[in-house]
């Protein structure tokens, strides 16, 4: 993909209502189009609400495109999925490999979501907290992260630093986004294995996942009608040593989607789009098909 110096020529441009409108680029609706039909009318809408459109070189491919806009979004309008995707970058891709970790977002954890998900050989749950965002709901959501994964950290903003310190719990971590988009840690987190839940743990896991892990720690899985199979099975697991539930859970959602295939997909796609690729639900075959559209002219995909 053809990198390129527009940045200079947007110095000028710059703006919060612009990187906004940009944002809605970097959603699964927009790649979810490329793929149907290899042409994208939501991103037309968005360089024209953006007001981009004049400052794009329609004969530039679309990978190194969407690399520009990020690059607008990330200096102007930090949302979250700037925060996602510098996760990716820089903890998934920079401090771990691909070979041996695996991110998860939106994931489950009892009552909540979390964010952001990394295992590698543990595991370790990132809350953002953006400079748009309120505190709202953190207390219940740290608790249930903190049951689930052995480290727990929040990524945030300076105007958020002082009072998190304050109110959140010494073992969670504190990570600072820096204007330069780097990741400061400026409390690193504290690994807790005591209070994990594996009730909670279990409940995160699909059916096949969690089957497995009753094969393997039992020699088969319970003989008992599927009705009753998910309460058998939990009962099972919650009955295991606290430590090997964490082992058999981060070995497990390690390996979920992480063929050598999707990995490869997320090496190949542009650094702007590495948490939407970390995240993606499509087919092998759909997966092709992005990484051929990237390559494709931008003006050829806003028909």
């Amino acid at each position: 993909m053809r990198a390129d110096n527009r940045q200079v020529e947007l110095a000028d441009f710059r703006g919060t209502i612009c990187a906004a409108a940009l944002s809605r680029a970097f959603s699964s609706n927009v790649l979810a189009e490329l793929v149907k039909s290899g042409f994208s009318k939501t991103l037309a809408t968005v360089l024209g609400d953006a007001g981009m459109t004049s400052h794009v070189n329609m004969t530039d491919d679309l990978g190194s495109c969407f690399d520009l806009f990020y690059t607008q979004m990330k200096d102007s309008y930090r949302n979250e999925y700037v925060y996602k995707n510098t996760i990716a970058n820089k903890i998934l891709l920079g401090r771990h490999s691909l070979n041996t970790a695996a991110m998860h977002t939106e994931f489950r954890v009892s009552e909540s979501k979390a964010d952001v998900l990394v295992v590698n050989g543990t595991s370790h749950i990132y809350e953002i907290k953006t400079e748009l965002d309120g505190l709202d709901r953190l207390e219940k959501q740290l608790e249930d992260y903190r049951h689930f994964a052995e480290y727990v950290s929040i990524v945030t903003s300076d105007n958020h630093i002082e009072k998190l310190l304050k109110i959140i719990d010494p073992s969670i971590g504190v990570l600072l986004l820096t204007n330069r988009q780097t990741l400061k840690v400026i409390r690193p987190a504290v690994s807790d294995r005591s209070i994990l839940s594996p009730s909670i743990m279990f409940d995160s896991l699909r059916k096949s996942e969690y089957s497995e892990i009753i094969k393997s720690e039992m020699g088969s899985i319970p003989e008992v009608p599927n009705t009753l199979m998910y309460r058998e099975c939990k009962e099972i697991f919650e009955r295991i040593n606290i430590e090997k539930c964490h082992n058999y859970m981060v070995s497990i959602l390690k390996k979920r989607d992480a063929d050598d295939f999707n990995k490869n997909f997320i090496r190949r796609v542009p650094v702007s789009l590495k948490a939407l690729a970390a995240s993606s639900k499509f087919t092998k075959s759909q997966k092709k098909t992005l990484l051929s559209v990237m390559d494709k002219s931008i003006g050829d995909c806003l028909h």
